[in-house]
């Protein structure tokens, strides 16, 4: 089973309630006024979780000075550097969540959706490869990430979940090179946090 990640979700109904209120919308008029985001994952962050699940020197506070001073104290490549930035191409799926039906069938209840992450890394490095190498015991970790669009998911908090599913395959023929792939899951009730990217 996927790890339940703590990440701030939208506060829902409790008690038999329904939503009291709608939050606002804002859409444009022309094309060119849209708000259009590619969706690709390039990059990702990782850390280690605490005994508690919570991520070891996470940003501040959900906004762009606080994740750029984070960034500056605690991403980088070295050993004393707590989170790792990964460069990826990866995308992200969400199943269905499962709904349970009770008394005389009037209500229903929502549960947690499933997310996975797909990544695979093409710069293949002997550092990158040994990354990869130890991501093969299976691992549970604290990540955000960022898509070419430039949005940084995953709120103060992260997503906290195990990756699984780690390949370094090496395929036959002329024009086939190493890369490797593995897949990030987790479990909420709604997809994570999202904000203008300030790296």
């Amino acid at each position: 089973m996927a790890q339940q990640s703590k990440y701030e979700i939208p506060t829902c109904p409790t008690d038999c309630g329904n939503i009291s209120n709608l939050p606002a919308v804002s859409f444009e008029s022309c094309v060119e006024a849209m708000k259009i985001f590619e969706s690709e994952i390039c990059d990702i962050y990782i850390t280690i979780p605490d005994e508690n699940g919570d991520a070891v020197n996470k940003p501040a506070t959900w906004t762009g000075p606080a994740i750029l001073t984070w960034h500056s104290s605690f991403v980088g490549d070295a050993e004393l550097d707590t989170v790792r930035r990964v460069v990826v191409i990866g995308d992200l799926n969400s199943e269905d969540a499962e709904t349970g039906t009770f008394s005389k069938r009037r209500q229903k209840a929502v549960g947690l959706k499933p997310h996975v992450l797909n990544a695979t890394i093409d710069d293949m490095s002997d550092a990158n490869r040994e990354f990869i190498r130890q991501l093969e015991c299976g691992a549970t970790v604290v990540l955000w990430f960022a898509t070419i669009g430039g949005n940084f998911f995953g709120g103060v908090d992260g997503i906290l979940g195990d990756i699984f599913n780690v390949k370094l395959p090496l395929e036959r023929g002329e024009g086939n090179y190493e890369y490797a792939t593995f897949q990030f899951s987790w479990e909420a009730a709604a997809a994570p946090p999202r904000i203008t990217s300030p790296l």
